[in-house]
């Protein structure tokens, strides 16, 4: 009988790429609202008072032009400030940037390979 060549392949799985997919992970959202603030603002005031004095006249003796006996009035107008509406103006204060980073970083990825052996069973012939 002439010899034969046979042949058995072992083969084996082995760790070509662990991949990697994107997926969300947190949702950010940056908005503006408006929040109003009770503020009260003290404001001087100034008026104008009125004192009246009299002063008895001792030796007797008046002024020229006060002898008269007539009717004479004095007016006077008193001024006073009072608040009124108060103004505002809009004055920037801050501004709020966005940046994104890509960051690296590394982890393990484990998995099991298999792999196939070949085994040798002998049995003894049986003539």
């Amino acid at each position: 009988m002439p010899p034969q060549d046979d042949a058995i392949t072992r083969s084996e799985e082995e760790l070509h790429h662990a991949g990697t997919q994107v997926r969300p992970v947190r949702r950010v959202r940056f908005a503006k609202r408006i929040v109003t603030d009770y503020v009260e603002v003290r404001v001087p005031l100034r008026r104008e008072e009125l004192h009246v004095y009299e002063e008895e006249i001792a030796d007797g003796v008046a002024e020229p032009g006060e002898l008269a006996l007539d009717d004479d009035t004095l007016v006077m107008v008193l001024h006073a400030e009072e608040a009124i509406g108060v103004r505002t103006r809009v004055v920037p204060r801050e501004r709020v940037r966005v940046h994104l980073d890509v960051v690296g970083e590394e982890r393990t990825v484990a998995t099991e390979l298999r792999r196939e052996v070949i085994e040798l069973e002998e049995t003894p012939p049986r003539w």
